[in-house]
């Protein structure tokens, strides 16, 4: 248990940071537990860390009756903070032992790189950014893996000025859920803005692959795009807002997104509820799915294409979704997202044709090698 100021609240941050803080290299087993009154504990519990970094630790919480991998004490707030390269696995049978549950992130703070086995909840955040930050919370390149969930593994995002972005989700048909965008808890309680969820792999959920939730909150400034959503079963929608909680969205950007493989359910790749306007839809492929719903108002859905996207459909996952060939229906299908989203998710350059790409993917063209005549990989001549 690190911890600095403890004189937060959910809505005011501390009035000290501890700094020089670095947890690193530590493998942690069932050292976390259930309090009375069921509140998880983490094996790794923090707050108000000011540059702190937290890598390369293994952290198995796989006892029943066990808590959370990495937790906030007094409401969290982290500045700056670099959680990486971790490895975190938490109890299959419990659907509120999470890998991660952390709140109030700012100031370009990063959780990046790890693999994790187990939900994820992610609540409060300011509302604005702190001077020259360009995000609250980046999240990337981690691998969110759901796979042997015996109880439902939620997924949970709320924050405003939030990036997630080149993660690979994986769930298992049955108990597993697709990312949940929330607004929850203290500065997010009632409302989230300014999220970007850009070049994620989501394969083998349930119910909805990107969700937007909650009733009677407010949601605005939320870009999906060149995601990648496979394998929803008992699919209400890939990608889209839950009509039964009806929140209220506005500003709602989809484009260049891969939809394909939902079964049962209404199957719908895109679902706008009642209460979405202004929402732009464009430039996405949709496949072995149901067609687009909207309910709201004021809403552009155009320029969406119903094809076999053309993927190479083989080897390991992630790179499964890569386009098979330049006359892959989702070559240079996309829209440009200049100054949005100029990087895939192997950080290739947008595009690399004549447009984007569609799907999490640029596709690049193998030159092969220089010299290479008979093309056995060696060089062959000088």
């Amino acid at each position: 248990r690190i911890v600095g100021g403890t004189d937060s609240t959910g809505t005011t941050e501390p009035s000290w940071y501890a700094t020089g803080v670095s947890i690193h290299d530590n493998t942690l087993t069932n050292c976390s537990w259930t309090a009375t009154g069921g509140d998880r504990l983490g094996a790794i519990t923090i707050n108000a860390l000011d540059g702190a970094t937290i890598y390369n630790n293994i952290i198995n919480e796989n006892e029943a009756g066990r808590g959370v991998g990495i937790k906030f004490a007094t409401y969290g707030w982290f500045k700056n903070v670099d959680i990486y390269n971790n490895t975190i696995s938490t109890y299959t049978g419990d659907p509120n032992a999470f890998t991660m549950e952390l709140y109030n992130f700012h100031s370009d703070s990063k959780i990046r790189g790890n693999t994790l086995s187990g939900g994820f909840s992610l609540n409060g955040g300011i509302t604005t950014r702190k001077p020259g930050s360009t995000w609250n919370l980046r999240i990337y390149g981690n691998v969110f893996d759901n796979s042997t969930k015996t109880s439902t593994a939620f997924m949970e995002i709320s924050h405003n000025w939030l990036l997630f972005d080149s993660n690979y989700l994986i769930g298992n048909s049955t108990k597993a859920g697709g990312l949940g965008i929330w607004a929850t808890n203290y500065l997010t309680e009632n409302s989230v803005s300014h999220m970007q969820i850009s070049n994620n792999v989501i394969y083998d959920v349930v119910s909805a692959g990107i969700s937007i939730q909650k009733a009677g909150k407010a949601y605005d400034d939320i870009k999906i795009l060149n995601n990648v959503v496979d394998k929803v079963t008992s699919a209400y929608f890939g990608i889209g807002v839950n009509e039964t909680d009806n929140p209220t969205v506005t500003n709602l950007i989809v484009k260049n997104n891969i939809v394909m493989n939902l079964t049962g359910g209404s199957r719908t790749w895109l679902r706008l509820s009642s209460l979405t306007t202004g929402a732009v839809c464009t430039n996405n492929m949709y496949y072995d799915t149901g067609d687009a719903i909207n309910h709201g108002s004021g809403n552009t859905i155009s320029n969406n294409i119903n094809a076999n996207p053309g993927i190479v459909g083989s080897g390991a996952r992630p790179g499964y979704y890569k386009a098979s060939s330049a006359s892959s229906n989702i070559v240079d299908a996309g829209t440009s997202l200049a100054g949005t989203n100029d990087r895939d998710y192997d950080s290739v350059a947008r595009p690399q044709g004549s447009a984007y790409d569609i799907g999490a993917y640029e596709y690049v063209e193998d030159v092969g090698i220089l010299g290479d005549l008979n093309s056995d990989g060696k060089v062959d001549v000088a």
